[in-house]
């Protein structure tokens, strides 16, 4: 589902890359409200994308119509930008909201396997108490 926006994503930006250059370079395209880069906290750097904002959803069409630009002589990729509901429809900005991170678990299988787990997901640490499925139904340990 592509939803109508003003704003366009662009990726493979070279670290020289500044959100001026990403605005004198998008202008030809449209007016440019705002041109920002996405930089890594720990590091202080730009990490390789960002966002352009154009005054006119027909502008950032145009821009897109092209799909790849050389940016600071780097080829760089334009895409219109989606916001995170439409990219990840199940949540928590992941393609697939599994429940529990058990590997796909859910429903009352999911439920039960978090409480007996302690919450742990498959693979990371061990389980506090031993799988029985039957506990659950009202049967005991072996």
């Amino acid at each position: 589902m592509v939803t109508r926006t003003n704003k366009i994503f662009v990726g493979g930006l070279s670290a020289s890359t500044s959100s001026e250059d990403l605005k004198k370079f998008f202008d030809k395209y449209g007016k440019v409200t705002e041109a920002m880069l996405m930089f890594d906290k720990s590091t202080e750097r730009h990490r390789g994308f960002g966002f352009v904002v154009f005054e006119a959803e027909e502008d950032a069409d145009r821009a897109c119509q092209d799909h790849f630009h050389e940016i600071n002589s780097k080829m760089v990729e334009a895409k219109l930008a989606q916001p995170k509901e439409v990219m990840f429809p199940f949540g928590k900005g992941r393609p697939m909201d599994r429940g529990y991170g058990h590997g796909g678990y859910s429903g009352l299988y999911g439920e039960y396997f978090a409480q007996v787990t302690g919450g742990m997901a498959r693979g990371r640490g061990r389980a506090r108490v031993p799988y029985a499925p039957t506990a659950f139904y009202g049967g005991t340990y072996p």
